[in-house]
């Protein structure tokens, strides 16, 4: 199955709508995750409307910030756990590999003030009998090759986000592609 994550920075403009379609064809996803979304559930749910993945979940965003849209597939059995300005948890019963896991949408508080809240529910998660899978942006890093530029990131936050990567039994599965895939500006 075909999985997008993509902190999206905005549902505004036909070019974006047009963007957001044209790369839900062309990677054939069958569950996205977007996030930081800025835009309230009204206009969220006029543009799902127009998108190819018809069924959808959304969490609105918080005045100009946040924002998160769970979508998927006809064929895909979904269920949303639970969701927050943070995150979105959902079973998923796929039909063709017969199997019930765990999805996880998660947009991090960039101030990190609610990343208890966060990690409590991962952990909540992560430690039951089901498979699971998290995806998205946790706003940390685990050492200085995660970033470029910008402020510093201190240790103790790098030491803070590996610590609970380790206790909620996480694994980093890696990535293809660029090393860095955003740049401020």
């Amino acid at each position: 199955m075909n999985i997008l994550a993509w902190n999206y920075r905005g549902c505004g403009g036909l070019a974006i709508i047009r963007n957001i379609k044209s790369i839900l064809h062309s990677t054939a996803t069958k569950l996205a995750f977007l996030f930081e979304m800025k835009c309230n559930s009204a206009k969220a749910n006029s543009i799902i409307s127009s998108l190819p993945l018809r069924q959808s979940y959304v969490v609105s965003a918080q005045g100009h910030s946040g924002g998160l849209w769970l979508l998927w597939d006809d064929s895909i059995k979904l269920q949303v756990l639970e969701a927050s300005s943070q995150f979105i948890f959902s079973t998923i019963n796929d039909p063709s590999s017969a199997t019930v896991w765990i999805f996880g949408g998660v947009y991090g508080d960039s101030h990190h003030g609610l990343d208890d809240v966060l990690w409590g529910r991962i952990r909540h998660y992560a430690t039951g009998p089901i498979p699971f899978c998290y995806m998205g942006d946790f706003n940390a890093i685990t050492s200085t090759f995660e970033k470029i530029g910008g402020l510093a990131s201190s240790l103790s936050r790098w030491t803070i986000f590996s610590s609970r990567i380790g206790n909620a039994g996480l694994k980093d599965l890696g990535f293809a592609g660029p090393a860095f895939t955003w740049s401020n500006r």
